[in-house]
C-alpha cells in the first residue's frame, strides 16, 4: 500500500483548483504550514506535490532523469521557444547547455559591463525629463524596457538602423498569450481564429522573421556579441539557434525586470537599507572595478530575491514511481518546488517574513534558490546579478522612487512573480 503525502482534500472532482486560481501563493504557504515539507494536492485529474525541504529539493533538481520537464507549463512555453534549453530534456538539453555555457562564463560576461552601463545611462536621460514633476509613472514598465534593451544589445549589438521596437512589441503579445494559457486550466486552441489568436499569430510570424534575419546577418558578419559567439562557436542549426535566441530574449529580461521592481518597492519602505547602499556608492561614475565593493547593494538585492523570487515555482514531472521524504510519488504526477515557500522555511530562516539585508545565508545551498539549482541552474544567473547591481547603483546615484501611498501592490504569480498592477512611483532627483 503506497504511503501518500498529506494535504488538503479540496472539493469533489476539482480538488484545490479554486484555491489555486484565487491565491496560489497563499494556498502553498498555508499547506506548507499545515502539512509539512511534502504536501499532496488534487487539481482536477492531476496530482501535484509541493516539495519544500532543501534536502528533498536537492535530490529532485540534481536528478533530471527521475524528475524531468515534461510538464504542462513547459508544453505551453514550448509553443513559443521550440525545443530550447529552457524546456527540453535528456541528451538534447545536455548538448544545448554544453554549447551555450561558455558564452555565459563569469569572465566572459564582464565584457558586457559597458553595454549594461550605457543602457542604464539611456534610461537615466529619459527619467531626467520626468523627474521632480510629481507625475506618477509605472517603474515596472521602465524596468522591463531597460532589461529588454540590455539583452537585445548583448545578443545582437543592435544599431539605429534596426527596428527592434516591433520585435519588443511582438514578444509582449506572445508573453501575454503564454501567461493566459499557463494560468487557465483550459485554453482556446491557437488554430481557432479569435482576435487574440490572430494577434498571437501575427506576433509569432514577426518574431520568427526578425530572429531568423538577425541570425543570417550574424553568420555573414564579424562581431563579438552573444549571437556572433553562438554563430561562430557552436554547431546549432538555424532552427536550434532560433529557439535559443527567443528563449534568451524572453527569459533574459522578464526575471531581472521584476526583481528590480520588487527592489524599488521594498527599498522605499526601508530607509536604513537605502542609506546603507548610498553610503557605499562612489561619487563619480561606477566602474566595473566598483562592483566587487558594493556589499550593501548585493546584500539588498539578495534579500529582495529571497522574499520575491521572480521564478516562484519550479515544476517537474515524476518520470517513474519515486519515494521522496518517506512518501510515494506516482509516475506522471507533478512536483512543484516554490522558492517563495522555501525562502520562508523557518528551519533555515530566522524571522523569514522580515526584510533584512544583513541576515546570514543558511549553510544549505538549496535553502536559497532564486535561480534554481542543480544541472539546470539558470544559465544566465551571473549576467542577471551583474545587471541588477549595475542598474541599482547607477539609478540610486541619481534618483529616488517614492511610491504612491494609495497604489495597491499585490504579488501576482504568473510565469514570474510580479506586482499585479505594476508599481506607481514619483521620480525625484537626488
Amino acid at each position: 500500500m503506497p504511503t501518500l503525502a498529506p494535504g488538503p482534500k479540496g472539493l469533489p472532482f476539482i480538488g484545490c483548483l479554486p484555491e489555486l486560481k484565487k491565491d496560489v501563493l497563499g494556498l502553498m504557504m498555508r499547506s506548507f504550514a499545515g502539512y509539512g515539507d511534502i504536501v499532496r494536492f488534487k487539481m482536477g485529474p492531476m496530482t501535484i506535490h509541493l516539495v519544500s525541504h532543501p534536502d528533498d529539493i536537492k535530490r529532485v533538481l540534481k536528478n533530471r532523469n527521475a524528475f524531468d520537464k515534461q510538464t504542462r507549463t513547459s508544453k505551453v512555453i514550448r509553443q513559443v521557444t521550440g525545443e530550447s534549453v529552457l524546456v527540453n530534456n535528456g541528451d538534447a538539453w545536455e548538448r544545448h547547455r554544453r554549447l551555450l555555457q561558455p558564452a555565459f562564463a563569469p569572465l566572459e560576461l564582464k565584457r558586457f559591463f559597458t553595454v549594461i552601463s550605457e543602457a542604464t545611462d539611456e534610461l537615466i536621460t529619459e527619467l531626467e525629463t520626468i523627474a521632480d514633476r510629481k507625475k506618477p509613472v509605472d517603474i515596472a514598465s521602465y524596468m522591463m524596457r531597460i532589461t529588454y534593451r540590455i539583452i537585445e544589445k548583448s545578443l545582437f549589438s543592435t544599431d539605429a538602423n534596426t527596428d527592434m521596437g516591433a520585435l519588443e512589441q511582438a514578444i509582449a503579445v506572445v508573453l501575454a498569450d503564454t501567461y493566459r494559457r499557463i494560468e487557465q486550466p483550459f485554453s482556446i486552441p491557437h488554430w481557432l481564429p479569435t482576435p487574440r489568436n490572430r494577434a498571437y499569430h501575427r506576433a509569432m510570424t514577426l518574431l520568427n522573421e526578425r530572429v531568423y534575419l538577425l541570425i543570417s546577418e550574424h553568420y555573414a558578419q564579424t562581431g563579438d556579441d552573444l549571437l556572433h559567439r553562438l554563430c561562430r562557436d557552436t554547431s546549432f542549426t538555424d532552427t536550434e539557434m532560433r529557439n535559443e535566441v527567443i528563449s534568451l530574449l524572453i527569459a533574459g529580461h522578464e526575471t531581472t525586470a521584476n526583481a528590480l521592481t520588487w527592489f524599488w518597492h521594498l527599498l522605499a519602505q526601508h530607509p536604513d537599507a537605502e542609506e546603507a547602499i548610498l553610503s557605499e556608492l562612489p561619487n563619480g561614475p561606477i566602474t566595473a572595478q566598483d562592483l566587487s565593493s558594493l556589499e550593501a547593494t548585493t546584500r539588498t538585492v539578495n534579500e529582495v530575491m529571497r522574499l520575491y523570487p521572480p521564478i516562484w515555482a519550479i515544476v517537474r514531472r515524476v518520470v517513474g514511481e519515486q519515494e521522496l521524504g518517506g512518501y510515494d510519488l506516482a509516475a506522471g504526477s507533478s512536483l512543484v518546488i516554490s522558492p517563495y515557500v522555501v525562502h520562508r522555511h523557518p528551519e533555515f530562516w530566522t524571522a523569514p517574513d522580515k526584510f533584512d539585508p544583513q541576515r546570514q545565508q543558511p549553510d544549505h545551498h538549496y535553502a536559497c534558490i532564486p535561480y534554481g539549482g542543480g544541472p539546470r541552474l539558470c544559465i544566465g544567473h551571473n549576467f542577471a546579478r551583474m545587471e541588477a547591481d549595475i542598474i541599482v547603483a547607477k539609478l540610486m546615484q541619481r534618483f529616488r522612487f517614492k511610491p504612491l501611498p494609495d497604489h495597491p501592490v499585490e504579488a501576482h504569480a504568473s510565469i514570474v512573480l510580479r506586482p499585479r498592477q505594476g508599481l506607481k512611483v514619483i521620480v525625484e532627483s537626488r
